[in-house]
């Protein structure tokens, strides 16, 4: 998207920031931020919704590894493999529940992390297959991960929120 918005706007400067929870809503509000990609709810009178999308789930996992045969994988074909783990619940508004349905208790959790990158990272050493939004892995971030579609009923809902006293710039449209 950035690319395409320098092709299209030569002079424009692009900021890119990642950042959780309150840190994103303080800087929408406090204008540091035009726009904000967020798969957060965002609860504030001052902030307002430009778009809402819905994104799939995604099992990321080393070239080698078993699952990578599979054209998709279920949370049942996750049971006797290790499985990298991060808070769904707080990034995606996703239980673990809805995450991993009946295999949940039956998982074999090898590490817990606090963001879908750092489950990537941890995937591509072979430390465990993890369950991410397909927004990390998209234009091919991590290269040497097989990445497969993760079948379940929910998607991750993503919304693109600004400022409501401080419209959009051009390029934020």
């Amino acid at each position: 998207i950035v690319t395409e918005l320098q092709e299209q706007e030569p002079d424009l400067l692009a900021r890119i920031d990642f950042r959780v929870g309150g840190d994103l809503d303080q800087s929408v509000l406090d204008q540091t931020a035009d726009l904000a990609v967020t798969t957060q709810a965002v609860d504030h009178p001052n902030i307002a919704t430009l778009a809402r999308y819905e994104c799939g789930l995604v099992c990321v996992m080393p070239q080698a590894h078993a699952l990578a045969a599979k054209r998709f994988v279920t949370p049942n074909d996750l049971i006797g493999h290790k499985v990298v783990e991060f808070p769904h619940t707080l990034h995606y508004g996703l239980t673990q529940a809805q995450v991993y349905d009946k295999a949940l208790d039956r998982l074999k959790i090898s590490v817990e992390v606090h963001a879908s990158h750092s489950a990537c990272w941890f995937a591509s050493v072979g430390a465990g297959v993890a369950v991410v939004d397909a927004l990390t892995v998209a234009g091919n971030a991590f290269p040497e991960l097989v990445v497969k579609p993760y079948r379940v009923a929910h998607k991750v809902k993503v919304q693109i929120v600004h400022n409501l006293f401080s419209p959009p710039s051009r390029a934020g449209m």
